[in-house]
């Protein structure tokens, strides 16, 4: 009888009994049974298969007339379908066995079988049709030499061994896969789980981990099919947005007069796209032209602060000597031996306006005002095409400061 499941100490204890010799049928055969249930539950299915092969030997015909018509007739079914080749691989409805007696104690056996060495969907059939169906078990009948009572003690320890599990099974038999990354997902997560709340161990074990590997494998399909497919689109979106950055970069100039920059910073304010390297491109150019323009308001702000005086150069006509009295985008009033004249601001070359900006940067003794008059120059410089010289500042105020280097090398990394 095995009641409580310490399925080693009972394997024992049975063991002993078959081995002493003293043991006559039916009892010997039961013990067998349960020497072979005990085996399958500790890995030996070998030995189970052997003790149900012995079930099938020739009783002595002292024992014979202990031995109920349907004893004899289990008996001798379980020696030629479990011990040969362990499970037998027979589906539930085609046993045969009945239910009224002990016959029925063959549905315990061949889904103990299929649970450890065959298929577990079958050794659930046959253990829900054996819990279910020993409401149907006799007593005692006519051919009973003994009554039939003890059959119900092996319910609590089917249903404490096997009933968490068979509920695995059965969920896991009807869980839908599908073919959509999420639907594999959550289908990989149940299996997960399931295989971490199994408690008896079984060929199931076996059929979760290869249900894994096969989820695992479509998963990887379709992650290698969904990246090909993003990367497809995000070449297509690239080069959508780089032709559109094109045309913005062709219609800069048109937005740029004189020095004034806002129209140009104000445009690509308003410029937002996917792909790194053309938001990039914008925000390097909207870094050039804000910082040019931040050069312009604080050659402004020192003019007014404090006169510049020295030579202009002008775009196009003659060198001005004089002192810059006031400073906008649109004008320059310059104080001269006869007087004042105003100047538009964009007939200055822009080496003229470097000038004035080197001028005051030399006055400056805060290194953090420094550091930012000395980026807006270099800004500056490249902006109007002086490369040489912005080259010049820059590099030495690379040395000298982390951020700058880190925001001059996106300009030189972008190409512009």
């Amino acid at each position: 009888m095995v009641e409580e499941a310490r399925f080693s100490e009972v394997r024992h204890q049975f063991g002993k009994l078959v081995t002493s010799g003293d043991a006559r049928q039916p009892t010997l055969n039961w013990a067998r049974f349960n020497l072979a249930i005990c085996g399958y539950v500790l890995g030996k299915g070998n030995e189970a298969q052997q003790h149900f092969a012995d079930m099938g030997g020739a009783i002595p015909d002292d024992d014979s007339v202990l031995v109920s018509d349907a004893a004899h007739s289990l008996f001798s079914k379980l020696s030629t379908r479990l011990g040969s080749r362990g499970a037998a691989g027979l589906k539930v409805e085609s046993l045969g066995y009945g239910t009224t007696d002990e016959e029925l104690m063959g549905y315990l056996a061949h889904g103990v079988s299929e649970w450890y060495e065959g298929d577990a969907a079958i050794g659930v059939d046959c253990l829900n049709y054996f819990l279910s169906h020993l409401q149907d078990v006799v007593p005692v009948t006519a051919s009973s030499t003994t009554p039939l009572d003890w059959i119900q003690l092996y319910k609590p320890m089917v249903e404490r061994r096997f009933s968490n599990d068979i509920r695995i099974v059965e969920s896991i038999t009807k869980l839908k896969t599908g073919e959509d990354l999420v639907s594999l997902q959550k289908a990989l997560k149940a299996v997960r789980d399931a295989r971490g709340a199994m408690t008896s161990g079984g060929t199931f074990v076996r059929t979760l981990d290869a249900k894994e590997k096969l989820i695992q494998s479509r998963l990887a399909r379709l992650r290698a099919e969904d990246q090909k497919g993003r990367m497809a689109e995000a070449k297509e979106l690239r080069e959508r947005e780089l032709a559109q950055l094109g045309e913005v970069v062709e219609a800069l100039p048109a937005l740029i007069q004189g020095y004034d920059y806002s129209r140009a910073v104000a445009v690509l304010d308003e410029m937002h796209f996917e792909t790194p390297e053309v938001q990039a491109a914008v925000d390097g150019r909207r870094y050039l032209f804000a910082e040019a323009a931040a050069f312009m308001e604080q050659i402004f702000a020192d003019v007014r602060m404090s006169p510049y005086g020295g030579d202009l150069t002008q775009q196009s006509g003659p060198r001005i000597t004089g002192k810059v009295m006031e400073a906008s985008l649109g004008m320059v009033r310059v104080s001269i031996d006869r007087g004042e004249i105003d100047l538009p601001t964009d007939s200055l070359t822009p080496e003229s306006l470097i000038e004035m900006a080197q001028h005051y940067l030399s006055q400056i003794t805060d290194s953090t005002d420094y550091y930012t008059r000395q980026e807006r120059l270099a800004v500056f410089a490249r902006v109007n095409g002086l490369q040489s010289l912005s080259a010049v500042v820059a590099a030495r105020l690379m040395e000298e400061n982390r951020g700058f280097r880190t925001r001059w090398m996106k300009v030189l990394q972008g190409g512009i």
